[in-house]
């Protein structure tokens, strides 16, 4: 058998296209190319974006040729799957380019700085949360990506901010505190929460866990339902599958998939209040032992914090 006459889309987006036949070692020796073609010009993303499409397009279809084909050796069946495994690895590498391309149009539309989607972020979240966490649900909500390296920077900000003129802004962005008072830089919080709000007592992670899974049905409600995507749902599912025993989302079940989320957020809400309810009175007790503290330690924490 020759070389695979895998197809190679010449012209892409610029023009009429056609096939030329390449070896499985052109194929190979392009994609390493592409690898290594600079995509620094975000311009660039969305046409790149479209030819690597084009690039896939023409081999899934030589796939499906050749996978109805007893005569092909499976091995070139691996050779396409393969490389249809690399083009979708380059893809996946213009993902953060795409989205920042969508976070600077949203911020220029909403007028907004990063800490002040933190802050709403955390407004409508209720509870301490990671940064992880804030970063997933400011993409769903706003389409705005927050670079979470960052976020150490913006509290040390915050803090100076805070220092040279204290009354300057309605909230500052804080860690939340352990019940002796020291930061927990994991979690972030809002300054103008109660002190009770803020404290993460031991055990309390499987309940912002739960408060996660809330935001994330309180926002997915809001949504315009003729968006082309769910972005809520994937995260939805990634929380559920960490904190019940639920099984995979239905797929082609629409009746079955809305009863999935509807006892998904029973379970959780349930399970808050019961929460909620236990740890009331330590966290009320904890929340009035830091209020003896300065007010700048109820809002930084105790130095040598975590």
């Amino acid at each position: 058998m020759g070389p695979i006459d895998t197809c190679h889309w010449v012209g892409g987006r610029s023009g009429t296209t056609k096939l030329v036949a390449l070896t499985p070692w052109e194929l190979h020796a392009r994609l390493a190319w592409m690898t290594q073609s600079s995509t620094s010009d975000l311009d660039a993303a969305r046409a790149e974006l479209q030819d690597l499409l084009i690039e896939e397009r023409g081999f899934i279809g030589q796939l499906l040729k050749r996978t109805s084909d007893p005569s092909i050796p499976a091995a070139q069946l691996v050779d396409l799957v393969e490389i249809l495994e690399r083009l979708e690895s380059r893809r996946g590498q213009l993902i953060p380019l795409l989205r920042e391309q969508a976070s600077e149009a949203r911020r220029r539309e909403e007028e907004r700085s990063v800490r002040q989607f933190v802050l709403r972020a955390l407004d409508e979240i209720g509870s301490p949360q990671n940064a992880a966490f804030l970063q997933e649900y400011v993409w769903g909500r706003d389409r705005v990506d927050l670079n979470t390296r960052g976020f150490g920077a913006l509290r040390r900000d915050e803090r100076r901010a805070w220092a040279r003129n204290p009354g300057r802004r309605l909230a500052y962005i804080v860690s939340a505190l352990g019940p002796e008072g020291r930061p927990l830089a994991r979690w972030m919080a809002r300054s103008d929460w109660p002190l009770e709000k803020r404290v993460v007592l031991a055990g309390d992670e499987r309940f912002l866990d739960l408060k996660k899974l809330m935001a994330l049905f309180r926002v997915r409600g809001e949504r315009d339902p003729r968006g082309l995507s769910d972005p809520y749902e994937p995260l939805i599912e990634k929380y559920a599958s960490e904190l019940f025993d639920r099984g995979a989302l239905p797929g082609d079940d629409p009746d079955g998939r809305g009863r999935w989320f509807e006892e998904l957020r029973d379970l959780a809400d349930s399970e808050i209040e019961t929460r909620g309810v236990a740890t009331l009175a330590a966290r009320r007790a904890t929340g009035e032992q830091l209020e003896q503290l300065p007010e700048e330690t109820q809002l930084w924490g105790i130095a040598g914090g975590v």
